[in-house]
């Protein structure tokens, strides 16, 4: 997930323009180098500056909430690499916190949005979004029990368990929300629209078998009716004829 300097066309240049500026060419290695950072490095500090830029110059609140939870994404990447080697994970634990709940406001800003009809945007990237947050939040209910015997710091423990409670609140009412977007019919499923396409295609095949069928067996009736007439007034001439020559 750290590919925070190249997602966006047109935006590397501009943060390094702004990044030159402020830090000189120079700066710009360390820069790069700063997206390899995990919390408690030195370069940790610069790569959230990169990354706040990045959301602060996106445009759109979609966009703005795809970039949060990229950046929750790499937290929590960042929280298991730390477990995994062995260091400490105590820096960690309040940045993953951090990038989940402003990952889960921007989704929310985009929700509200969405059903005020303020932004144009389809149903299923709004679940996309939700489907997203789902997951980093069930991730992080996992990967936290397994870290939390690691931390050292007792107000950090005690953070934890606040915020594992509005986790599990978050992940209800996303669980909710793709529900309810369910059951008014507004996500696009796309299989069942083909379904449905290739129904009524079968239907009106079926329709125009009926039509072909009953114009064949329309028109067999009427031939056998005009036999029928005709062999009826050949026979009434014969008839007919055999009579004058009786008299």
């Amino acid at each position: 997930m750290k590919n925070l300097l190249s997602n966006q066309r047109g935006f590397v240049p501009a943060i390094l323009l702004l990044i030159m500026a402020a830090v000189g060419i120079t700066g710009v290695g360390a820069v790069a180098a700063s997206n390899n950072s995990n919390p408690g490095d030195t370069l940790f500090g610069l790569d959230k500056t990169v990354e706040e830029m990045r959301v602060t110059f996106t445009p759109g609140d979609e966009a703005k909430a795809k970039i949060r939870l990229e950046i929750a994404g790499e937290r929590l990447d960042e929280l298991q690499t730390l477990a995994s080697t062995n260091n400490p994970v105590d820096p960690a634990v309040p940045e993953v916190q951090q990038a989940l709940s402003n990952a889960t406001v921007a989704v929310r800003n985009v929700e509200v949005k969405f059903k005020e009809n303020k932004i144009k945007l389809q149903s299923t990237d709004l679940q996309a979004l939700l489907t997203e947050l789902q997951t980093l939040l069930a991730t992080h209910q996992g990967l936290i029990r397994k870290v939390e015997i690691k931390i050292e710091d007792g107000q950090i423990k005690a953070k934890i368990k606040l915020f594992e409670k509005e986790v599990t609140e978050s992940a209800e009412l996303v669980s909710d929300d793709l529900d309810d977007l369910e059951d008014d019919g507004q996500l696009n499923n796309s299989d069942d629209e083909n379904e449905e396409e290739e129904e009524e295609k079968d239907d009106e095949k079926d329709e125009d078998n009926d039509d072909s069928f009953s114009n064949s067996n329309s028109g067999s009736s009427s031939s056998g009716l005009n036999s029928g007439s005709n062999s009826g007034s050949g026979s009434s001439s014969s008839d007919s004829d055999d009579d004058k020559e009786k008299d």
